[in-house]
């Protein structure tokens, strides 16, 4: 993942249709809305150590 400009490194896994990815200092969570749609929204959320979190809303795939 790179944010402002800096990368981080990130072990990702999928469980009930979420994807958690961590790494140090960081963690992220992919989360899709619905199920067989052609075009599928989704929300990514991140949290990075001394901060907040953060939430996005956009598309997670199309076909």
């Amino acid at each position: 993942m790179k944010l402002h400009g800096k990368l981080f490194k990130l072990q990702a896994k999928r469980s009930t249709g979420t994807t958690r990815a961590n790494g140090e200092g960081i963690a992220a969570a992919v989360t899709p809305d619905g199920e067989g749609e052609e075009l599928r929204n989704a929300e990514l959320r991140f949290r990075i150590q001394g901060a907040g979190e953060i939430g996005y809303w956009g598309y997670y795939a199309c076909s």
